[in-house]
C-alpha cells in the first residue's frame, strides 16, 4: 500500500458516506464518528432535537434561553474555567437554537479532541443554569434588535406567514413577553422534559487516535468520558473505520 501524501488525499480523494460510522449506545444516544486523517483539527457537537418547534405558546423562547445558560457553569466548572479550557489551546465553543434543534460545538486541534468532547458533556449534564436574569437582559437586547434588523426580521415575518398559530411561525428567541414571563423553574421543567440521551446525538471529526482517546458510559444516564469499557468499544471501532478509509482511498502500487 502505497501512501500518496495529505495534498494527494486532499485533492484526488472525495467524502464517502462509508467513513462516518454511527453507533446508538445503551442509553439511547447517537454517536456519529468520522475519521479525518489528513487533518490535524477536530469538530465534535452534541445535537438537540428540540428547538422552538417544541415549545407552547407560554414557552415561546426557552430553548434559545436555555441555551445561553448552559454556559454560565457547571457543578464543576466556572464560567472562566469553561472558556479558558478552550480558548486556551486555541479553540472556539459555541452554541445555536433553531426551530427544530439546539447543538453545542467546539473546534480544537486534534490532540485536544477528549478535552472538547468532556467540556460539551459538563455543559449538558451539569450546567447551573445560573446568572438567569442576566442572560434574560441580553436575550431581550437579541430581540430588540432583530426588530430593527430587516434582513433578520425577514425571516421571522415568512416564517409567522407560512405557519400562523403554529410554534414554526414564531421566532426562536420568543417575544419580550415570553422572555420576560420564563422562570427558574419553566427552563428546569423544559430540560428534564426534552434534554434526554435518546434526543441527543453526539458528532464529531478527528484523526482517529485522538478521538478514540474519549468514550461514553454505555448504562442509562447520561454520557460520561474515559470509561474503560466503551474507550475499548469505540477505539475498535474508529480502527476499524480508518483501516477502510485508508483500504477506498489510499492509491495502491
Amino acid at each position: 500500500m502505497k501512501n500518496t501524501g495529505e495534498s494527494d488525499l486532499l485533492s484526488t480523494h472525495s467524502y464517502t458516506q462509508e467513513a462516518a460510522e454511527i453507533y446508538t449506545l445503551a442509553n439511547g444516544m447517537t454517536v456519529c464518528m468520522e475519521p479525518l486523517p489528513y487533518l490535524h483539527s477536530a469538530s465534535a457537537g452534541i445535537w438537540i432535537k428540540t428547538g422552538s418547534a417544541n415549545e407552547t405558546p407560554e414557552e415561546s423562547g426557552i430553548a434559545h434561553f436555555l441555551e445561553h445558560l448552559f454556559f454560565k457553569g457547571t457543578k464543576t466548572r466556572s464560567v472562566h474555567q469553561i472558556m479558558e479550557a478552550i480558548e486556551s489551546r486555541g479553540g472556539q465553543l459555541n452554541a445555536f437554537t433553531s426551530r427544530e434543534h439546539t447543538c453545542l460545538y467546539v473546534k480544537v486541534l486534534d490532540k485536544y479532541t477528549a478535552t472538547g468532547i468532556e467540556i460539551i458533556a459538563d455543559l449538558i449534564k451539569n450546567s447551573l443554569f445560573a446568572d438567569l436574569e442576566k442572560e434574560r437582559n441580553v436575550i431581550l437586547e437579541e430581540i430588540t434588535s432583530a426588530e430593527d434588523t430587516p434582513d433578520d426580521l425577514v425571516h421571522d415575518l415568512m416564517a409567522a406567514h407560512h405557519w400562523p398559530n403554529h410554534a414554526l411561525g414564531r421566532a426562536i428567541a420568543g417575544t419580550v413577553e415570553s422572555v420576560s414571563a420564563l422562570n427558574f423553574d419553566d427552563v428546569v421543567a423544559f430540560y428534564k422534559k426534552w434534554y434526554k440521551p435518546e434526543n441527543m446525538a453526539m458528532f464529531w471529526a478527528a484523526v482517529p487516535p485522538h478521538v478514540s482517546s474519549c468514550g461514553f458510559e454505555k448504562t442509562k444516564g447520561w454520557p460520561t468520558v474515559f470509561t474503560p469499557t466503551t474507550l475499548f468499544i469505540l477505539r475498535r471501532a474508529q480502527w476499524a473505520s480508518m483501516r477502510r478509509w485508508r483500504r477506498n482511498n489510499w492509491a495502491r502500487p
